[in-house]
C-alpha cells in the first residue's frame, strides 16, 4: 500500500527497457550516491509537528486495508503496523511493516521507514544502505488547503545497471505535493469528515549510461486521504503503464482504541482429512458468566466420532481438548441441534444426544463437564442424563444458573413433550421432570439469576406456539403450566435464547414476503413472571448461514445476522454482508441497518457460516468459516 510514485515511475522505466529487449543486471557501479535535492526534507527544518494527529506513528498502531475494484477474497487484503524506531538520515524514523492480515506474516520487502518530523511526514525508503530513493515529504505541516511543496533532484544514482554496461543509471526526479482540499470520505471502516486530500505528482527521467540510448521519462501520481486521529483512510496510485490501485481502510486499532475491522485472526485449521463440504464447528458465545467463547468441533475422519473443544479468548484460540472422546452418532444425526453448551465462569457443561445400538428413533441424553482449563471430567462418553425411547426434533438444551446446570430435551415417550434434569457441579444428575407437552420443534434454555428458563416451540409446520417455564435449581418447574410467550403463531425456525442480568432475548427466524425470504424476530423477556408478548422484527431479509446468536451487553443485546444471497455477486464488489448490531431495551437497533463486518465474496463464495464470539458495548469478535480449499475458522474484531 505504501508504493510510492517514484516506485511506480521506475516500474514504467523498467517496462520500457524490457520492451526494447535490454536485460537488467544488479552488478556494476559503486552503489547509490547520497541524494542531495532541492526541497528535500531536512531534519533541521522547523514546523509545528503533527499536532492534529494526521498520521499517528506511535507503537501499538495498526491499520487494515482492502483493495477496491478487485474480487473481494478476504475481509482485508493488507495489514500495516507500526514497528520499531531508529535513526536514519538524521530523522527519528519509524518502521511500517506490511503483513498478511490473517496470519500476521511479514510480506517480503514490505518494510519502510517513515518519520513524523516537525515539518511533515517524511518517506525514507526501505532503510537499507543500498536504497537510492531520496527522502520525500508525503504531507507538510501545518495542513492547509492549497499548501504545496516541490522537490527537484538531478543526477541521482538509480542503484542498478539497467542497460548492461556495468554502470548504474542516473535519473532526475521532479516531485510536486499539494493539499487539494478537506473532504468527507466513506470507506468500509466508516465515514470520515474533513480528511486531507493530498496529491503527489512525479516525473522521473532516467539517463542510460550505455551509448545509443535516449533518456526515458515516466510519470506517476498518488492521491492520499488522511483523517485526523486515524491516519490514511484511502490511497490511490497509478502511472503511465500501471493501472490505478485504490486501498480503502477497513479498520484500525491503537492503544487508546480503534474502529472498524481492527484485527483478523485464524482460530482453527482442521487437518486435510476433514470433509471440505461439512461445517464442523459450533460456536458457543462468551455468556453465562464466562469471559471466553468456546468452539465445539466434530471429528470423525481419523478415528471414532468425537467432540473436540477449545476456548477462545478474544481472537486467540487455545489448545484443543476432547470433550467426548467417543460419541455414538450416525450420519442422520444433525449434530448442531444435538449438542448445546451451558457456559460458566469455572466450567462448561456440554449436553448432547447419542444414538446407541438400540431400536430406531431412540436416543440417550448425555452431558460432559469441562473445566476452565480444558479438562474433561466425565470419561469417554460423558454422564447419562436420561434415555428417550422416541426422541423428537433432535432437541436438546443446556443452561447454567448459580452453581448448577440443567439439561432439557424433547421426547415422545412416555408422554410427548419437554423434560429436564438438574446436573450438579459434582456431576450428580437429578431425576427427570416433565415440563410440558409437545409436539416439540425446538428447545432452548438459559440461566436467569438463580433459576433456569426453558423455552420450546410446539405445533405443526403451519405454525409454532412458543411456550416456556421457569425451572428451579433442583430441576422442578416453577410454573403450574407452560406460559405462552409469543403472540404471533407463524412458523418459527429454531432460534436462540440469551439471558443477561436485566432480561432475556428470545430470537428466531420466520418466513416473510416475498416468498422464500426470512427475517429475524424476537421478544424481550424481563425478570419476573413469564407473559405473552408481541414479536418485534429485528432485521430482514436475512440468510440461513449466519447463526444469529445474541450476547447480553448491559441492558442491550449484541447479535449478528446475514443478508440474503445474491446470485451472481457483481464482479469486484462485496456481496451480501454479515451485519452486527445492538438491540436496546425497546428492541430498537443501533445502528438501524447494522454494521457490515464481513461479506460473502463473489465467484466461489468462500465465506461459510458466521457467529458471534464475544461482545461489549463498543466492540465485538465475530467468527466466520473461510473455505479456500478446506474449511478453517477465522475471526474478526470490529470496533464501533
Amino acid at each position: 500500500m505504501r508504493t510510492r510514485p517514484i516506485g511506480l515511475a521506475a516500474g514504467v522505466v523498467l517496462a520500457f527497457l524490457a520492451w526494447t529487449g535490454n536485460g537488467c543486471s544488479s552488478g556494476g557501479g559503486d552503489g547509490p550516491a547520497p541524494a542531495v535535492c532541492e526541497g528535500a526534507p531536512d531534519p533541521g527544518t522547523a514546523g509545528p509537528g503533527d499536532v492534529e494527529g494526521w498520521f499517528p506513528l506511535a507503537p501499538g498502531w495498526s491499520w487494515g486495508y482492502r483493495i477496491a475494484g478487485q474480487p473481494v477474497t478476504r475481509p482485508a487484503d493488507l495489514r500495516i503496523e507500526v514497528g520499531g524506531a531508529r535513526s536514519y538520515r538524521g530523522f527519528a524514523a519509524t518502521e511500517l511493516r506490511e503483513l498478511d492480515p490473517t496470519t500476521g506474516a511479514e510480506l517480503p520487502g514490505a518494510t519502510a521507514l517513515v518519520a513524523s518530523a516537525p515539518a511533515g511526514v517524511v518517506e525514507l525508503g526501505d532503510g537499507t544502505a543500498t536504497d537510492p530513493t531520496p527522502s520525500t515529504y508525503d504531507l507538510r505541516y501545518p495542513v492547509t488547503v492549497g499548501g504545496a511543496w516541490p522537490e527537484r533532484c538531478t543526477g541521482l544514482d538509480y542503484g542498478e545497471d539497467l542497460d548492461g554496461d556495468g554502470k548504474h543509471e542516473r535519473l532526475d526526479l521532479a516531485l510536486d505535493g499539494q493539499v487539494l482540499g478537506l473532504e468527507d470520505v466513506t470507506v468500509p471502516a466508516g465515514t470520515f469528515a474533513g480528511t486531507a486530500h493530498v496529491r503527489l505528482s512525479l516525473t522521473l527521467t532516467l539517463y542510460p549510461t550505455a551509448p545509443g540510448y535516449a533518456p526515458v521519462t515516466a510519470t506517476a501520481w498518488q492521491d492520499t486521504w488522511y483523517a485526523r486521529g486515524v491516519g490514511i483512510v484511502r490511497r490511490s496510485d497509478g502511472g503511465e503503464l500501471s493501472a490505478p490501485t485504490t486501498y480503502e481502510l477497513v479498520g484500525w486499532s491503537s492503544p487508546a482504541g480503534g474502529g472498524g475491522l481492527a484485527e483478523l485472526t485464524r482460530l482453527v485449521v482442521p487437518p486435510p482429512s476433514s470433509d471440505p463440504y461439512v461445517s464442523p464447528w459450533r460456536v458457543v458465545p462468551a455468556r453465562g458468566g464466562s469471559s471466553r467463547a468456546m468452539v465445539l468441533e466434530v471429528a470423525w475422519r481419523d478415528g471414532p466420532v468425537r467432540l473436540v473443544g477449545r476456548f477462545v479468548d478474544g481472537g486467540a484460540a487455545g489448545a484443543p481438548f476432547e470433550v467426548v472422546p467417543q460419541w455414538t452418532a450416525d450420519t442422520n444425526l444433525p449434530w448442531h441441534m444435538a449438542t448445546q453448551v451451558a457456559p460458566g465462569p469455572d466450567r462448561h457443561l456440554v449436553a448432547f444426544a447419542t444414538v446407541p445400538a438400540q431400536p430406531a428413533s431412540t436416543a440417550e441424553i448425555r452431558a460432559a463437564r469441562v473445566t476452565a482449563d480444558g479438562v474433561a471430567l466425565d470419561g469417554p462418553t460423558g454422564i447419562l442424563v436420561a434415555q428417550c425411547a422416541r426422541w423428537t426434533g433432535y432437541a436438546v438444551a443446556a443452561s447454567r444458573a448459580g452453581d448448577g446446570s440443567l439439561v432439557a430435551w424433547g421426547c415422545d415417550d412416555p408422554v410427548p413433550g419437554v423434560y429436564a434434569a438438574a446436573v450438579g457441579a459434582d456431576g450428580a444428575v437429578g431425576a427427570p421432570s416433565f415440563l410440558g407437552d409437545g409436539p416439540v420443534q425446538f428447545v432452548q434454555a438459559a440461566g436467569r439469576g438463580a433459576e433456569h428458563l426453558v423455552v420450546w416451540g410446539r405445533g405443526s409446520s403451519a405454525g409454532t406456539e412458543v411456550v416456556g417455564v421457569r425451572v428451579s435449581a433442583a430441576g422442578a418447574s416453577l410454573d403450574a403450566a407452560p406460559v405462552r410467550l409469543v403472540a404471533d403463531q407463524d412458523y418459527k425456525f429454531p432460534g436462540d435464547l440469551a439471558c443477561g442480568d436485566a432480561a432475556c432475548l428470545l430470537s428466531w427466524r420466520r418466513a416473510t414476503m416475498p416468498y422464500g425470504s426470512y427475517e429475524l424476530a424476537a421478544v424481550r423477556l424481563p425478570a419476573g413472571a413469564l407473559a405473552e408478548r408481541a414479536a418485534a422484527r429485528l432485521a430482514g431479509p436475512i440468510d440461513f448461514e449466519t447463526d444469529p446468536l445474541a450476547l447480553p451487553v448491559g441492558d442491550a443485546f449484541a447479535f449478528v445476522w446475514g443478508d440474503p444471497p445474491i446470485y451472481p455477486v457483481p464482479w469486484g464488489e462485496p456481496g451480501p454482508a454479515v451485519r452486527l448490531a445492538w438491540a436496546g431495551a425497546d428492541l430498537g437497533l443501533s445502528p438501524p441497518d447494522g454494521i457490515p463486518v464481513l461479506y460473502h465474496w463473489d465467484f466461489y463464495d468462500a465465506l461459510g457460516s458466521a457467529a458471534l464470539l464475544s461482545a461489549g458495548a463498543a466492540d465485538a469478535w465475530v467468527a466466520y468459516e473461510w473455505i479456500p480449499a478446506y474449511a478453517e475458522l477465522d475471526a474478526v474484531h470490529w470496533i464501533r
